[in-house]
């Protein structure tokens, strides 16, 4: 099958080359071979960037000494053809240009062939539908995210966009130089969520994390920022009923029980008007995995501009790729998330369990009793450990913070309501 190309503009690139040497390292970062289709248009390239990464002197009678040692000067088109080509584009300012063109040919290309073997892996029934998804899903989008120069950014340019931060730092009345969690002491010890982030908050059961984690999704939804709440563990609705009994100050156990007044009902109503647009997505399906995890949170970033993702939580979640044993699946869930978050632009919250050690005597629990593995430590930017002190006072304990301090955070916690709230009465730091 013959594939889209676009002979002039490889035609033009390789006389910008010749006459421009130093051509060929830009191209080399914007694709290299990949960018010629035409056969003797690749070989003249081959041959370039060989002289170029010997350094040797890239001129006419030089290049086709190199051609004639390869055998190929025949194949490129012979002498007279690589002089006429050597005249071929008068300025460097148009072989941007070209470049731009052949880069716009080369997705194409490169779209068609994905699909090709879309076709040909959908047909192998060695492979589910969903890995086939996957594969495409990721393959395409790999095809567009392909930055090449755009990923090395000038120091002047890093520089700048450091003082245009400061400067809105400065001038806004949040001093959070991320997005805010909404529990300011918090913020104040980890700076807020920042892209690409993995965030760990663990607890051992029935100490809170769900309702803790879903307080700071609505407190960031509050603000108009959108998020992704992947629930393994309950219903969208039992989330529902947490979200309106803390809204109108209601018993959840009221709500979820039907045993209400009718002066309860107004307060309801009242609640779900004003949290009726809040952009917040559930997914509450069972059996959740990973790949589930990772192409919803692609489409949510790309349809409703999702900035924080949570998942609850990751032991629950299924690796289809599974270890040795469940520490090693641990290891891989853990590095996938963190892989999407820095992928993805998100803050990735993963919800954790704590193991049961010191469980009797009520300790404080340490980053190392994150349970089945010691790389969620490892790959978590912030790790968040919950302690329940008393049924009405839990400590939140930010035990790792990259770029931040780690310390206490007293709150004070309403069952009722399932709410938290940072304690007038903090401790003190040692």
């Amino acid at each position: 099958m013959k594939y889209p190309s676009n002979p002039d503009a490889e035609k033009g690139l390789l006389s910008a080359c010749i006459q421009w040497p130093e051509m060929i390292d830009e191209l080399l970062l914007e694709g290299g071979a990949s960018l010629f289709y035409q056969p003797n248009h690749k070989v003249l390239w081959n041959a370039l960037e060989s002289m170029r990464q010997a350094r040797s002197e890239i001129e006419l009678p030089t290049i086709i000494v190199k051609l004639r040692d390869l055998d190929a000067l025949d194949e490129v088109g012979g002498a007279g053809y690589l002089g006429d080509l050597a005249m071929d584009v008068a300025s460097r300012a148009i072989a941007k240009d070209l470049l731009a063109s052949a880069k716009q040919v080369l997705k194409r290309r490169e779209i068609i062939q994905f699909c090709e073997q879309g076709i040909r892996e959908a047909y192998d029934t060695s492979l589910s539908p969903d890995d086939v998804s996957q594969r495409i899903d990721t393959g395409i989008r790999s095809i567009f995210s392909q930055t090449s120069t755009a990923g090395l950014k000038p120091w002047v340019k890093v520089l700048n966009d450091f003082i245009v931060d400061l400067i809105d730092r400065y001038e806004s009345d949040s001093k959070t130089a991320g997005i805010p969690t909404g529990f300011k002491l918090i913020d104040e010890m980890t700076a807020g969520f920042h892209p690409g982030q993995m965030w760990v908050i663990g607890a051992r059961p029935s100490v809170g994390k769900t309702a803790f984690t879903f307080q700071i999704a609505e407190q960031l939804a509050a603000n108009r920022v959108p998020v992704a709440f992947f629930s393994a563990e309950m219903l969208a609705t039992e989330l529902a009923t947490r979200s309106i009994a803390a809204d109108a100050k209601l018993d959840s156990l009221k709500i979820k029980n039907g045993t209400l007044t009718k002066s309860d009902f107004p307060r309801i109503h009242n609640s779900i008007n004003r949290r009726m647009h809040d952009q917040i997505y559930v997914d509450d399906r069972s059996n959740m995995r990973l790949i589930d995890i990772e192409i919803c949170t692609r489409r949510a970033v790309d349809e409703y501009g999702v900035k924080a993702v949570f998942v609850d939580y990751l032991q629950l979640i299924k690796c289809d790729d599974r270890g040795r044993n469940r520490e090693d699946e641990v290891r891989r869930l853990s590095n996938g998330l963190k892989s999407l978050a820095k992928e993805t632009g998100v803050t990735m919250v993963a919800l954790a369990q704590l193991n049961r050690q010191n469980e009797e005597k009520n300790a404080r629990p340490k980053a190392a009793n994150l349970r089945d593995s010691g790389s969620i430590e490892q790959d978590a930017d912030v790790i968040v450990l919950l302690h329940k002190e008393s049924p009405d006072m839990v400590e939140a304990i930010v035990a790792k913070a990259r770029g931040g301090k780690t310390g206490i955070v007293s709150f004070d916690f309403h069952g009722p309501t399932t709410t938290f709230r940072e304690s007038d009465e903090q401790p003190k730091e040692d």
